[in-house]
């Protein structure tokens, strides 16, 4: 766990990683209807603030497809 006050609060060794990936991906449906409901369609670009292991952004490119982009930008 961090504690110097900087950074991801839980940490960042590959365990905390591999949870966070997890997590995405079991929420990856909802995620999907989520962002549909948002409105992203084909063709969309999309801008991903604090994309953390970015699997948002993953979902979002599907939507957009190939005609659209998606940008994720995290915090190093």
């Amino acid at each position: 766990m961090n504690t110097s006050g900087v950074g991801y609060p839980l940490g960042s060794d590959p365990s905390e990683f591999e949870r966070l990936n997890r997590q995405g991906r079991i929420l990856a449906a909802a995620t999907r209807t989520i962002l549909e409901a948002g409105g992203i369609l084909p063709g969309m670009r999309v801008l991903d603030l604090g994309s953390g292991t970015g699997e948002l952004s993953f979902v979002a490119a599907g939507l957009v497809g190939a005609s659209g982009a998606v940008i994720g930008v995290g915090h190093g």
